[in-house]
């Protein structure tokens, strides 16, 4: 393992053409995952703000390091329907016009669409969150792409579902996505969820929400060469009967090598932690990467939570950012208008990633570790 490297300033350097390179941001409330599949080819997962700038982190990345995301971002992928993972997406969407959008098979049903547009068509409905904004923008830049080429570019996501299979032009060998849920048990209990959200007509009444994106959230596997990732989204365990996560460990389809890199699914809770996992998707060495998630009285990893995450089998575990728990006080004035209007004021000054990267022509180079900002290891 190459030493730890932390900067102070956005990383500026492109990886080569023979590099594979994870980035995972955070900023406190939000996530996204960037990966360059080598011969200059970027994939972007989720979506997140950095708060220091205004900007939407990935494309920022990808700015300060000279890629132009029109051109080389190959895929998008929405890994599920929730603000913290979402923010900014329909933008990314928009840049991206060469990629292709990837999102869960839950949300290509009729009800997901006739909620969508309920929601924008009763001012009342806007409880749902920025993210169906992002959805409904989303939706309307798909179609007016599908009236320009004659072609949507979407793929809807189910497990075993693959999302990239490229050649690797400078190794030889594949680089490649699979999906290994949403389960389809979590389909169909989510079509039932969303179509209870849906008003019946001449109603005026707040329909209350029970729905859990969570639940229907995208798990990727990817291969690059002979790395491997598991990606867990923010799956929870209670997602299945059989609990979602042991059903994905014992699934006989699934990939069978174990992962070097595991984002700790749903930001280290205790209800998206499954020890089959461990045993038998992940290395005794791999790294583990998190972010933080602070909104109102919630506040992920907890102290248990990075206690028994400590105690699994790993070379090194990594936070995108460390959350500050202090708090500048204003005038009573200010301070209402401040709890009104944000997430959470321990949010505010937080945004961090951290940086993987690895030559897949050497399969005795380290992994090089870089972090920024309020990204740290635990």
């Amino acid at each position: 393992m190459k030493n730890l490297v932390s900067n102070n300033e956005m990383n500026n350097k492109s990886p080569s053409r023979h590099e594979f390179e994870l980035t995972l941001f955070g900023n406190g409330y939000g996530e996204c995952v960037l990966l360059h599949v080598c011969d200059n080819k970027w994939i972007i997962i989720d979506s997140c703000i950095n708060p220091w700038t205004k900007k939407i982190a990935p494309i920022e990345y990808l700015e300060s390091v000279g890629v132009d995301a029109s051109k080389q971002v190959k895929l998008l992928v929405i890994s599920h329907w929730h603000d913290d993972h979402i923010e900014g997406f329909s933008r990314i969407y928009q840049l991206c016009i060469n990629a292709k959008l990837a999102l869960s098979q839950a949300m290509h049903q009729r009800e997901f669409f006739r909620f969508i547009n309920v929601v924008h068509q009763r001012p009342i409905y806007s409880y749902a969150g920025k993210s169906t904004d992002e959805i409904k923008q989303i939706l309307d830049t798909m179609l007016n792409r599908k009236e320009i080429s004659g072609e949507y570019k979407c793929k809807w996501v189910s497990n075993d579902s693959i999302l990239y299979n490229e050649k690797i032009e400078t190794k030889g060998s594949d680089a490649k996505i699979v999906a290994l849920s949403p389960l389809d048990h979590s389909i169909t209990t989510a079509l039932v969820e969303i179509s209870n959200l849906i008003p019946k007509a001449n109603t005026q009444i707040r329909v209350n929400s029970s729905i859990n994106p969570n639940h229907f959230a995208i798990v990727l596997w990817i291969s690059i060469g002979d790395i491997h990732i598991l990606l867990g989204s923010d799956l929870e365990e209670r997602a299945h009967p059989k609990g979602a996560w042991s059903v994905i460990a014992n699934n006989g389809t699934r990939p069978n090598d174990m992962a070097d890199i595991f984002k700790v699914p749903h930001h280290g809770s205790q209800n998206a932690y499954c020890n089959l996992v461990y045993e038998k998707m992940l290395t005794d060495n791999h790294l583990s990467l998190l972010t933080p998630f602070t909104h109102g009285k919630v506040a992920l990893p907890n102290h248990s939570d990075i206690k028994r995450l400590k105690e699994k089998k790993c070379s090194g575990l990594y936070l995108a950012c460390r959350v500050s728990s202090k708090k500048n006080r204003h005038d009573a004035v200010v301070e209402k208008i401040l709890k009104e209007s944000t997430k959470s004021r321990e949010t505010l000054n937080s945004f961090g990633y951290i940086t993987l990267r690895k030559n897949v022509l050497d399969g005795k180079d380290d992994w090089q570790i870089i972090t920024y900002g309020n990204a740290t290891k635990l």
